[in-house]
């Protein structure tokens, strides 16, 4: 099942496995149609929900030992978007991203998660992750990860404007 196109034809969603034992995501080339088995965070169950103009994709994953994580593939690489981007607060605790929805071509993510624990926890929110062009190299490329886990400051500060 496909759930997002870029402007270069590249699908993203997911498709069972052999046997029907499991559902991973899955992104096609745009030209040949090639798909790649993006595979799950462990789970029986991945989708990928959409795919901006660079071909990152994001979805959600369950988790093996269940639950559910948002991820974001790029590069060839599936990453746990709890696991690049980690927001703590004293003031509202610590969010936990279940699902995410949407990423631009500019890189923002729009991600949904609840607050595990403080004050707000048990809490459902939106986010926004926006990159920074900063040059940072605390992170490894490719690039735009680094620039997700910067943005992830400017979100929780934006969030306590709203709250």
């Amino acid at each position: 099942q496909g759930y997002a196109i870029n402007a270069a034809g590249q699908v993203t969603g997911f498709s069972y496995t052999p046997g029907d034992t499991a559902a991973h995501a899955f992104v096609t080339d745009g030209t040949t149609n090639a798909v790649t088995d993006i595979g799950t965070l462990g789970g029986f169950f991945a989708q990928g929900v959409d795919i901006n103009a660079s071909g990152a994709v994001l979805g959600d994953s369950q988790l093996a030992a269940g639950g559910r994580h948002a991820f974001l593939y790029v590069g060839g690489v599936l990453y746990d978007l709890n696991a690049l981007i980690s927001i703590t607060d004293a003031a509202y605790g610590a969010v936990e991203f279940d699902t995410a929805p949407d990423i631009t071509d500019a890189g923002q993510i729009v991600a949904n998660g609840s607050y595990t624990s403080g004050p707000l926890a048990g809490q459902y929110h939106a986010f926004l992750l926006s990159p920074r062009n900063d040059n940072s190299t605390d992170v490894p490329e490719p690039a735009s990860l680094a620039l997700l886990l910067a943005g992830a400051l400017a979100t929780l500060a934006a969030h306590r404007r709203r709250t």
